[in-house]
């Protein structure tokens, strides 16, 4: 209540809010033509597993199909940290690229346990945290090997992967989808603490591999900044790299830059994915290049002729390594390899533009 006086009478404005349903209920559609169609089902609960706390759980009921678990509380006197705690699982068939080409497809099993402890710098903002991660994959031919052989000779891939992080997030942004101002900052360093794998050949079974890999160091730095020309016209400046540290090799390890294929980071395609070490990239076909260390460049220019209808021509380039580190950064400014190759650093280039139409129902692009 604030009261105000003029010319001897009160004045004032009285405001009694209403608390938001603690349950509610959601759904959405989608497609692409790499994951095809899904239906998502939401349920988010809040305050129902104490106070200041968020609890969800996402289905998406698709051709491939995934779930989120996720809960959230917040503590402190002004509710500035804050705990999260993530299971993620999907279930894929992804087709594998060999030296830019299609090679038989996959059928991939992933899960993902996320434990973060974080700090608000400004609220709703930006924040630090503390995490401990889990991933857990599983590769393994679509068709049995006895069968009908695949270009891998594989049985099966398994990994599994423990590593502890730290981590920066900045976002002012002042819309979800379609920007037209804000900073986009995340940046994180991580350990491995264990990391497993097992291999299976069929025709060669002398080059099965099972145990412990070195372990590796991992940063990783996401930045995009949005400005408006004018009404009509934003643009987009985007800088991603992504950097492996492997130990030496010590006892009987196993050499992790060689064998820990689903570890490293995977470029290609339109579209952000949820397992955090796919990275988009326009111009390749979706998880087509794997590699151990990147750096990314893209400019575009978001023109938006009518409301809600944008036209956005891009750009992108990127130098990429697949070696140790060493090895990677003293040509990585100037790459003479081919990166079909997979072997010495390498540059991509690429142009073109992206249509879209932000409807009601979301995105459309």
């Amino acid at each position: 209540y604030h009261p105000f006086k003029e010319n001897g009478a009160k004045f004032g404005v009285k405001i009694q809010g209403f608390e938001k349903s603690r349950h509610q209920v959601k759904s959405a559609l989608h497609y692409d033509n790499s994951q095809g169609f899904g239906l998502i089902v939401n349920y988010t609960g809040r305050n129902i597993i104490g106070n200041a706390s968020r609890f969800i759980t996402t289905l998406d009921l698709a051709e491939q199909p995934k779930f989120r678990v996720q809960y959230q509380k917040n503590f402190g006197r002004h509710k500035s940290w804050w705990y999260s705690s993530e299971l993620f699982g999907e279930k894929l068939e992804q087709q594998q690229y060999i030296s830019g080409k299609i090679g038989d497809d996959l059928k991939h099993q992933y899960l993902n346990y996320d434990i973060n402890f974080n700090k608000n710098l400004n609220s709703l903002r930006s924040f630090v945290g503390l995490g401990l991660n889990y991933d857990y994959s599983h590769l393994q031919p679509k068709v049995d090997p006895t069968i009908n052989n695949n270009i891998y000779d594989l049985i099966y891939y398994k990994s599994n992967v423990i590593q502890m992080k730290v981590l920066f997030d900045l976002n002012t942004m002042n819309h979800p989808f379609f920007a037209t101002s804000g900073t986009y900052i995340h940046s994180e360093f991580s350990r491995s603490l264990s990391h497993n794998i097992d291999i299976s050949f069929y025709e060669f079974p002398e080059l099965n591999a099972k145990g412990k890999t070195n372990n590796f160091n991992k940063f990783e730095l996401n930045f995009e900044k949005r400005s408006s020309f004018n009404k009509k016209i934003t643009g987009v400046f985007g800088l991603d790299t992504g950097f492996i540290f492997a130990d030496k090799l010590e006892n009987n390890d196993l050499p992790f830059l060689e064998t820990g294929v689903t570890s490293v980071f995977i470029l290609g395609g339109n579209i952000q994915r949820p397992q955090k070490h796919f990275y988009d990239f326009k111009g390749l076909n979706e998880g087509e290049l794997s590699t151990s260390h990147y750096m990314k460049l893209d400019i575009e220019l978001q023109y938006s002729p009518f409301k809600n209808m944008y036209l956005i021509p891009h750009f992108s380039l990127a130098s990429v390594g697949f070696d140790a580190f060493n090895s990677y950064i003293k040509t990585a400014f100037a790459p003479k390899g081919n990166w079909h190759d997979g072997i010495e650093p390498s540059v991509l280039a690429s142009a073109g533009a992206t249509a879209a139409y932000n409807s009601f129902l979301g995105p459309i692009e």
